[in-house]
């Protein structure tokens, strides 16, 4: 609660949420959640197919890295087209650390699009990526540890 004009009135603290690039953010729940990918159903095998690389699927809350993407790009295109990678909060410090963008094993794995199966060598799965009708070029490399990034 914020103090109203030192009054003692009181009134709710405004949202504080913002965008990286400084525009303001809406308040949480203003356009609703992202989607899992297929609308959240997603057939058996296909569901087999994504426990069998992942270890997991998609959330269908909407509130993993994948879901996010997908909300960007169905309802604000213009956003989605003109973004180049999408990055997760650690890449994206690690980037302006480095210049160099990556993501992390850990980072990307909540994408949902990375074969998991061998873990000194996770990377993007081409059938994944098409069941999450996510283009490879809108993700960063995938790098490993964070460390191996170092200039």
């Amino acid at each position: 609660m914020v103090r109203h004009g030192g009054r003692g009135c009181a009134r709710p603290a405004p949202h504080a949420r913002r965008h990286l690039d400084g525009r303001p953010g809406r308040p949480p729940g203003a356009e609703g959640h992202g989607r899992a990918p297929a609308g959240g159903r997603l057939r058996p095998l296909k569901l087999a197919h994504w426990l069998r690389l992942t270890g997991g699927i998609p959330s269908a809350s909407g509130k993993d890295p994948l879901a996010h993407i997908l909300f960007i790009r169905e309802r604000h295109p213009g956003i989605y087209a003109r973004t180049h990678l999408f990055l997760e909060h650690k890449d994206y410090l690690n980037l302006k650390l480095t210049g160099r963008p990556a993501a992390s094993w850990d980072s990307i794995t909540l994408h949902w699009v990375t074969d998991n199966r061998r873990i000194q060598a996770i990377d993007y799965h081409p059938r994944l990526l098409a069941l999450a009708g996510l283009p490879r070029e809108k993700l960063p490399p995938s790098g490993g540890p964070w460390t191996s990034w170092a200039p």
